[in-house]
């Protein structure tokens, strides 16, 4: 089933398949595993199929709408969580001896240091960070004021992580010194100490959907996505540079690479993948399902004694800005046809009395059409506010100065773009308002001038076009195999650690037959 599902092509009907399953998934346990690599879930689920002796995804899907508790066991077949304490000694070390002195350096002595363990698993890679902060506190006789914030989306490990308990095996990952300062043991188990347990807070956060922390010193995100589709990756490392402070760093995996962020961070260890960020993202914060994450406050959706309901309230408001700061907003399509006004509109629009239209550059006049259509080219071109202007216009009888803003707005991405255009009366023209743009009288001499011109900025365009593509292609060509190679290192990666898991699963099972070997033993001694 492995070689049908990773193999071949996967047909529509098995992808159908593979989508319902996901979905029962998400429905269940809240976790979207849609935009996880196929090869990775494909892998999962036929280790779940072999396990409930079922041969084909049909046959699987039943037994998943038969048998709801193996929607959770397999939910947490898809969560790979390969960890130990200082994984990857390396990397820990340059954390301890370059990273976290310079971050005590640049703190006011009561001021706390934060960190994002995201994809935490089962704790050792916050504890293991717990550690390195208190040495390195200690080292300076500095008060270890630290807050980590461990997350997953795996309730189970985070329940674990919660409680500090780990085997005796970790001593193999953990100096004695360290295990001494840090640890206490009971029985064949070790204990991580108050000191160390409450500088970390575990949480629940899905990185696909829930806001990020904020104000951090340091991220660490090793090895999560390797397992997640380009897509997601992007959404996800978009993230970090507006949860990161100034001068705060981020800690990846070794296979994983930094991506469309890389303008935001300079790199401080290529091997470990460790960057610093050296610029601030102010304008692209990052969008999350708000509807699905929405904090209660207590707030009534009505006013008390009140039959109103807070839309109408909003409307309310949004009528009185626009009246007392004379706005007037305009919602149009990519087609510039006009779907939405706020304020009053009949200021800038003109409908005629026969033949009804909705295109914004025929309700408006020829002067405001000129510069309404370069700008609504530009958002509709760079998906981007254009800077606003000043104009003065000819509004009734009087020639007012009017601020244009331009904007696109933000929407799912299935749905049809939508721009909002803000026009603000400044007041009349006069020696005491800010300079505006001279707009040029409409007459036939300029239309046909800013035709021809019109004519050689595309031909001037599609010159420039055809020499960007050709140098476009043989970008992808370079990028396209450049992506194969990172895509194949990141499947090893993730095969990798599928495999320890294995071993470990392997382990515990050999474990266990020693042990029942031995009590055979003992049981046949006491026969004879």
């Amino acid at each position: 089933l492995v070689r049908t599902l990773t193999e071949t092509a996967v047909d529509g009907k098995t992808h159908q398949l593979l989508q319902e399953i996901l979905d029962l998934i998400c429905d269940q346990t809240k976790t979207d595993f849609k935009e996880y690599k196929e090869p990775t879930i494909y892998r999962r689920i036929n280790k779940r199929m072999d396990h409930v002796k079922v041969n084909t995804l049909e046959e699987y899907l039943n037994y998943l709408h038969a048998n709801p508790a193996e929607i959770k066991l397999l939910c947490q077949e898809f969560l790979i969580g390969v960890t130990r304490f200082f994984r990857d000694t390396e990397a820990f070390d340059i954390l301890k001896e370059e990273v976290l002195p310079k971050i005590l350096a640049a703190k006011a002595e009561q001021e706390a240091i934060k960190i994002w363990v995201a994809a935490c698993s089962t704790g050792e890679e916050a504890y293991s960070l717990a550690m390195l902060c208190w040495e390195c506190c200690a080292e300076i006789n500095r008060e270890p004021l630290i807050k980590i914030f461990a997350t997953d989306i795996d309730q189970r490990a985070l329940d674990k992580a919660a409680k500090g308990i780990y085997p005796a095996s970790i001593a193999k990952d953990i100096s004695d010194e360290r295990l001494a300062n840090f640890f206490y043991q009971k029985g064949n188990k070790y204990i991580v100490n108050a000191d160390i347990r409450k500088m970390v807070v575990f949480a629940r956060h899905d990185l696909q959907k829930d806001p990020p922390f904020s104000k951090l010193d340091i991220i660490t995100c090793r090895n999560m996505l390797i397992y997640l589709n380009p897509g997601l990756q992007k959404k996800v490392m978009a993230i970090f540079p507006y949860a990161l402070n100034l001068n705060g760093y981020l800690l990846l995996g070794p296979s994983e690479q930094i991506g469309d962020i890389k303008p935001f961070f300079t790199e401080e260890n290529r091997k470990w993948k460790l960057y610093r960020k050296i610029k601030e993202n102010i304008r692209t914060q990052p969008q999350y399902g708000l509807a699905e994450y929405k904090p209660s406050f207590g707030i009534p959706a009505r006013l008390p004694g009140k039959n109103a309901p807070v839309a109408q309230f909003d409307e309310f408001f949004i009528d009185a800005v626009a009246e007392n700061f004379k706005i007037t907003g305009l919602y149009i399509d990519e087609n510039y046809q006009l779907l939405h006004g706020v304020g009053d509109i009949t200021r800038f629009l003109k409908f005629p009395s026969k033949r009804l239209h909705f295109n914004l550059l025929k309700a408006v006049s020829k002067e405001l059409a000129v510069i309404l259509s370069v700008d609504i080219r530009k958002v509709l071109r760079y998906s981007q506010e254009v800077e606003p202007r000043l104009v003065v216009l000819k509004l009734g009888n009087k020639e007012q100065l009017v601020q244009i803003t331009i904007r696109p707005v933000e929407l799912d991405k299935n749905e049809p773009r939508l721009i909002l255009i803000l026009l603000q009366e400044i007041g009349q023209t006069g020696t005491n308002l800010p300079p505006a743009e001279t707009l040029p009288i409409p007459e036939s001499d300029f239309y046909r001038q800013l035709s021809a011109l019109e004519l050689e900025l595309k031909d001037a365009h599609e010159s420039l076009h055809l020499t960007v593509e050709d140098l476009s292609t043989a970008n992808e060509e370079l990028q396209s195999t450049n992506e194969e190679l990172m895509s194949s290192n990141e499947e090893l990666q993730s095969s990798n650690e599928e495999m320890q898991s294995l071993n470990e699963e392997l382990h515990t099972v050999n474990s266990e037959h020693q042990l029942k070997i031995k009590e055979l033993q003992e049981l046949n001694e006491d026969l004879d």
